[in-house]
């Protein structure tokens, strides 16, 4: 896991390959009940993610084509925290 100062907000990012709870991982993630709140990218698609981001799409567009589904098995986790919280 790395954390990183972002304008005196915490980022933390943890990468995990193999991974075989991904279903598990983005019903929680959809209902809103994950501990600690994270947001799961496919870390496959980190080259395209400038792209995929850019102002002329639609952010939910980009989550499902960033986001993990339910066969990923390379995840990067994100996490932003003030510094009371707690990180991954």
């Amino acid at each position: 896991m790395k954390s990183y100062d972002v304008g005196g907000t915490s980022l933390s990012l943890a990468l995990y390959k193999d991974v075989t709870n991904s279903k598990e991982l983005l019903n929680l993630m959809h209902a809103g009940t994950l501990e600690p709140e994270v947001a799961f990218l496919n870390a496959s698609l980190i080259p395209d993610l400038v792209f995929n981001y850019s102002g002329s799409k639609h952010i939910t567009e980009s989550l499902k084509r960033c986001g993990i589904s339910e066969t990923t098995t390379y995840v990067l986790a994100a996490q932003f925290a003030s510094p009371d919280e707690t990180s991954l």
